[in-house]
């Protein structure tokens, strides 16, 4: 079942407690959680994607995992820069599509997709890219959702998702606007990271690193991401 995580995120924009960039796993954690930003629930992994500046494309990454609910999270693979969308953060009621940002908020991690895996025991439910492939953005029924089309008439509004080897070689999805709700945006993936230094809105990591982080993504853990901001004085 899909499942929606919008959150109010004024806490984040006004009137947040010094930082460093420097911060520790736990530092940006407790301040997360301290802003009731996390909401705790029955997941294990955890991505969190920080960001010091809202209209930044540069963020960092933290893959956190727990034994079990209740349990301290503990850092699984250390903390990585990853790029985020051209002009920054915005909150899911300020978003639109083709804004170019990336959505704040706590989502399921549902779907990795790309081109034929070259390694195994991935833990993850995977779909492999063909020619028919489309993440629609028309406005109709099938808004932010996967559909397969021969007969061409998702290519204008939609993402052709054969025609971008390079970005979802490997890729996951973020279940952003799981409701669909048109306008609102669609197609929000965690990726490969090109020769650019931002996204359209998506959350992009080197291939390697990236790659990584597939193979202990486990879907009997639910992971979810939080893309968050947390500001520095």
């Amino acid at each position: 079942m899909r499942k929606s995580y919008f959150f109010f995120f004024t806490a984040f924009v006004i009137g947040l407690c010094s930082c460093t960039c420097n911060d520790s796993y736990k530092d940006v954690l407790s301040y997360f959680e301290s802003t009731n930003a996390l909401i705790d629930g029955e997941y294990n992994q955890l991505l969190m994607v920080v960001s010091h500046d809202m209209r930044s494309s540069n963020a960092q990454m933290y893959c956190l995992e727990r034994d079990s609910v209740g349990a301290p999270w503990q850092l699984a693979i250390d903390k990585q820069p990853v790029f985020i969308g051209k002009n920054g953060l915005n909150t899911f009621e300020n978003r639109f599509e083709g804004d170019k940002t990336t959505p704040l908020g706590l989502y399921d991690l549902t779907l990795v997709f790309g081109w034929p895996l070259d390694f195994e025991n991935l833990k993850m439910p995977f779909l492999e890219v063909t020619p028919d492939m489309y993440w629609s953005g028309k406005e109709d029924s099938t808004y932010n959702l996967l559909v397969r089309d021969t007969t061409g008439l998702y290519g204008k509004e939609s993402e052709h998702l054969i025609e971008y080897p390079e970005s979802y070689r490997y890729s996951v999805v973020i279940d952003y606007n799981p409701e669909c709700i048109h306008g609102k945006g669609s197609a929000i993936f965690m990726h490969c990271s090109g020769s650019s230094q931002y996204t359209a809105g998506c959350v992009a990591y080197p291939e390697t690193q990236l790659r990584e982080v597939l193979q202990w993504l486990d879907e009997t853990k639910q992971p979810k991401i939080f893309i968050g901001y947390k500001e520095v004085h």
